[in-house]
Formats: C-alpha cells, structure tokens, sequence
C-alpha cells in the first residue's frame, strides 16, 4: 500500500500573520528607524577620484632599426592598478599625508581607503580615495595621482633618464672594444709575415711549374729520340742532312741550349753538319736518352724538394689570412655595435626629453560635496525589508512549534 501524505494546511500560517499585522507593521517600523537612526551617527564617507591619462608618443624616433621597442599595451594596462597600489608609492604617499590621516599609521591601513580601477578608455586610470572629510580624500588622491605618474614615467617613459645611463654604458664599452680591435690589428701587422711568404710561396710556385713543364718537355723529347732512332735503325753508311739537322735541334733542346735569340743557320747543300755514319749517329741519340733520364731525375727530385716547401708556406700564409680575417671581423662587428648604440644613444635622449609621452594627470580630484557613504534611504529601506522578513520568519516559526506540540503523541 501506497503512503498517504497529509495535507498541508496553510490557513493557521496566514490567520497568525493576520492576527499579528498591527506587530508586523511595528516591528518593521523600528528596524528601519533604528537603521535610519545608526545611518546619521555614522560617520559619512565621501570618494574623490583622480584620472590619469597614459598617452603614446605621436611620433617614434627609431635612428638604428636594428633596435625595436617592444611593448606589450594589454599587459600594461593589467600592471598599472598593481603599480599604483604598490608599497613604494603607498609609503611615499602616506609619509607625505600623514598630517591629513592621522589615524592611518601602516600602509595597509592606507591600502583599504584606495582604489585603482581601468576607466572605460584603456588609457585612463581612476584613482579612487575614500575618506570621511571629502577636502582631504581630494588632497590625497591628487597627491597620490602625482606620486603614480612620477613613477610610471621613470618605469615606461624614461623621463628618469635610466635608459640613456644604460646605453651610455654600453656605448662606453663598445669603443673600448672597437679601440682594442684596432690595437689587435697594428699590433699584427708589425708581425705579418703574410706578404713576404706569398711572394716567396708564388717563387716556389713558379720553379715548381717550370719543373713540371720541363718534365712535360722530355716526354716529347724522348718520343722524338726515339722515333728518330727508329728512322736511322733502317738505314745504313751515311746519314741523311735532314736527319743530322734533326738531331742537332733535339741536341740543343736536350741540353736546354734554346734562347729567345733568333739562331739563323747558312748550309751549303753539298756540305754536312757531321761525318758519322748511322752508327755512330745512333750512338749519339742514345747519349741523348741518357742525358734526358738524368734531366728527368734532376727536376723529379727538384719537384720532391719543393712540394714540402710549399704546403708548409701555403698553410703558415693561411694562417695568417685566417688571423687578419679575424682581426677584421672583430673590428667590423665592434664599430657596428659602436655606431648602432651611438644612434640608439641620441635616440633616446631625444625621447627622454619628450614629456607629452607616458602618464599625465587628466584630471584632478575634487572635493565631493555629497557622501557615497552611508546611503540613508537605502539602508533605512533594507533595515524596515530585513525586519519585516525577521518577524513574518518568527510568527511562522511560532504557529508550526504550536502545531508540533498539539500533534506530539504526548497529548
């Protein structure tokens, strides 16, 4: 079987809350007036608000682009009520107010009466004090405003002259190393020997290549030998003149006897340059053969004495190419950074000097002429609401306590 639930009966909760209207409208009466009553002891309270405006240079002075300003604005704008309400500009503050606030002896007790909120325009900022004598809350947001523009001009606008000591020391180490480069290179240059081994290393280049050539020159001599004594192998008795005349120019060859004098030769063409016989012509050639190998010894060993010679030339030259290049570089990258932070140093003496960029007051604080606190009519009207729901809350809870004991199985 299904439970039956008893019926709620709601006539003895309204019949009670008719009964005990004239003690409703009563009770009601004097909370609110008893509200009303605390609400003119107290002590009012009054807001004075500063605005400062945190304005961006119109024009960027940028000498060097090498050199980029990089500012995040949202995330500024989230620092500025941080900064504002900072321990700095609150102890600044309240040492340079503590005549005013007599009763205010910590910074936190400071920190309770301020306010700083981003207005609408995320370039303004509203510093808000509240105070109970509304000439000093106006005196010392004004006061304060003063205090958080210094500050964000040091921090943001470099009014301060942080940023031109800081390039300034930078500038200042910069010539120091543009200046010791430079010392580096004079000094290197009284050591360099870089000039005087190319030229001996391009002497040792050129016997080299002649040695080459010569050799080059005795393979085509030998082919030539050879194939004349080829020629003459065939032949017997005398030798012909234009075989005689062939050999005395593979001869002259052989022995290096060639010169840049023009060698004008008058033969009668009965006469002969030589009276041997093939033979002794072929004896001849073979001599010559001779006379190349020995040629082809001297200029291989000259070749092998000159190859050492060369690389260890060619690496002491490259090292000193290596070393100027790097005297070079270091003087080309160190007068770089010296005209770049030169440029940035005027740049930012120019921008420390423009006071129309950073936090500016906007407006100043003026003396309220109305409190904000206490609200009269609307405390008086929550304490005659709160004491009205107080006594509805007591009269039901009396009526269901009734019903309770009337319903306990003990009657």
């Amino acid at each position: 079987m299904e439970p039956r639930l008893e019926p709620f009966d709601i006539r003895p909760y309204l019949l009670a809350l008719q009964q005990n209207g004239r003690k409703l409208a009563l009770f009601t009466m004097l909370t609110a007036v008893t509200v009303l009553f605390i609400s003119f002891i107290l002590r009012p309270t009054y807001e004075a608000t500063a605005l400062v405006a945190l304005t961006q240079p119109r024009q960027l002075v940028q000498f060097d682009p090498r050199f980029e300003s990089v500012q995040d604005e949202r995330q500024s704008l989230l620092l500025y009520p941080e900064l504002a309400l900072s321990d700095h500009i609150l102890v600044n503050l309240l040492a340079q107010t503590q005549t005013n606030l007599p009763e205010l002896n910590t910074i936190e007790d400071l920190r309770k009466r301020l306010a700083a909120v981003p207005a609408n325009d995320p370039g303004l900022i509203r510093l808000i004090v509240s105070y109970h004598d509304p000439e000093t809350a106006a005196q010392v947001a004004n006061r304060w405003a003063d205090l958080f523009i210094i500050q964000i001009n040091e921090l943001y606008g470099d009014q301060g002259g942080e940023q031109v000591h800081f390039f300034q020391e930078q500038l200042a180490d910069a010539e120091q190393m543009l200046n010791e480069a430079d010392t580096a290179l004079i000094d290197f240059q009284l050591l360099n020997e870089g000039d005087l081994i190319n030229s001996e290393l391009q002497a040792l280049q050129s016997a080299y290549a002649h040695h080459l050539a010569d050799l080059n020159q005795i393979t085509f001599l030998r082919q030539d030998i050879q194939t004349l004594h080829k020629q003459m192998s065939t032949t017997a008795g005398e030798v012909a003149f234009s075989d005689q005349l062939t050999a005395l120019f593979l001869q002259i060859k052989v022995f290096n006897a060639e010169t840049g004098i023009p060698l004008e030769v008058q033969l009668d063409t009965a006469a002969t340059i030589t009276r041997q016989n093939s033979e002794e012509q072929i004896t001849f050639l073979n001599d010559l053969l001779l006379a190349l190998d020995e040629r082809e010894m001297e200029d291989e060993a000259r070749l092998a004495a000159l190859k050492p010679q060369i690389l260890n030339l060619q690496q002491t030259h490259q090292g000193y190419i290596a070393h100027y290049n790097s005297l070079i570089r270091d003087i080309t990258i160190a007068g770089e950074t010296y005209t770049a932070l030169a440029r940035k140093v005027n740049e930012e003496r120019i921008t420390a000097q423009d006071t129309s960029t950073g936090a500016r007051l906007a407006s100043q604080a003026q003396a309220p002429h109305k409190p904000t606190r206490p609200s009269i009519m609307l405390n008086t009207l929550l304490g005659g609401t709160l004491g009205f729901l107080l006594t509805v809350f007591i009269i039901l809870l009396t009526v269901w306590w009734q019903q309770v004991i009337m319903l306990s199985p003990d009657d």
